[in-house]
């Protein structure tokens, strides 16, 4: 059993033994068959004579991904966004409109507030408008330092369900990290290439989420059709975001954001980090696959609280080759540098 496998039921455990009563989904671990979904990216007029033709031709939909401050203005290079009237046809033809947040900025340079404002205004008006509200496709990828992408990720996870990247491409692993969706790009790969990622989604049985910018200079349709007729070639399914997801979702899933656990993080590369990057009131799950100095240089599993008033705790339980021993230790708001306190070994 490797570490995933064993954090996955670890924090289904938890969930078991300590929330019953939340409202929580337990949906099957769904393996069984490859999906892929194309994510076009801007939402602009040129997606109606670039990309369009040849899903209609292919008799596929795909999700696309709207910036919702430049809706009808026009862009660089002289292209246009989609008017609110496109955008509402193209969707009642089967088509899907997901966040690209509102001003599609570099998220890890946006200050706290702009950051709030960028994931909240462009939720509020997919939602008003009847679009997928729980899908936002970070612009220029999920970017920075490892606290950047923690804030970017935290702030997504208070508007929406899934957060999807573009700078790791290839397939989905499972389980899937919520807010770190993998995104192949079609523009960095040649037509070869893109078809090794296809063979790979369908021996792993899993999810692979392509990026188009039909409204690009690098759209190639030409390879782009190529490739969707070898996925049809490959008799994998091509679904919107929001289709493939109520099949490919996480085995443990949670109907209420606001249910006790926030969310499973694997293979977190700093335990010290502050407990601000935590969500308030939660619990979070995290996957340690490292040898864990203070506590007797074991891997194992973190679980973390974030209380208000100060009252934050993390627990450290050793699984993977180890003692079993069960360690803790506590958020210091009081120091003169707020910090994490020793680990105590607590129990077995």
């Amino acid at each position: 059993m490797n570490i995933k496998t064993v954090a996955l039921s670890f924090a289904f455990i938890i969930a078991i033994a300590n929330f019953e009563g939340a409202d929580l989904k337990l949906t099957e671990l769904n393996t069984s068959k490859p999906i892929v979904t194309f994510i076009d990216d801007d939402c602009t007029t040129l997606f109606l004579t670039n990309l369009e033709p040849i899903c209609a031709d292919k008799n596929i939909k795909i999700t696309l991904s709207w910036i919702t401050s430049k809706t009808g203005q026009p862009g660089y290079g002289g292209v246009t966004y989609m008017t609110l009237d496109q955008l509402n046809q193209v969707a009642e033809k089967g088509y899907e409109i997901v966040s690209h947040t509102d001003q599609h900025n570099h998220l890890n340079i946006e200050t706290d507030a702009e950051l709030e404002a960028d994931m909240k205004i462009s939720h509020d008006i997919l939602k008003a408008n009847g679009f997928n509200a729980d899908v936002i496709v970070y612009p220029f990828g999920l970017e920075g330092t490892y606290a950047e992408k923690l804030r970017t990720k935290n702030a997504a996870s208070k508007y929406y369900k899934y957060g999807v990247d573009c700078l790791i491409g290839g397939d989905n692993p499972k389980p899937i990290d919520n807010y770190c969706v993998y995104r192949q790009s079609t523009e960095t790969l040649g037509i070869d290439g893109l078809k090794d990622v296809v063979d790979q989604c369908q021996a792993n049985n899993s999810w692979l989420i392509f990026l188009t910018h039909s409204g690009g200079e690098c759209f190639d349709a030409k390879k782009v059709s190529e490739l969707i007729d070898y996925i049809k070639l490959k008799g994998i399914d091509i679904m919107t975001f929001g289709e493939a997801e109520k099949i490919k979702c996480n085995a443990l899933d949670f109907n209420n954001c606001n249910a006790p656990v926030y969310r499973i993080i694997y293979n977190q590369e700093d335990m010290d980090i502050p407990i601000k990057n935590y969500a308030i009131n939660k619990e979070t799950i995290v996957e340690c696959a490292f040898a864990v100095p203070d506590c007797e240089n074991q891997a194992g599993v973190m679980k973390v609280y974030r209380g208000g008033n100060h009252f934050s705790y993390a627990l450290f339980y050793s699984l993977i080759y180890g003692n079993g021993n069960v360690y803790k230790r506590n958020w210091d708001d009081y120091a003169l540098v707020p910090a994490w306190d020793t680990w105590e070994k607590i129990g077995v």
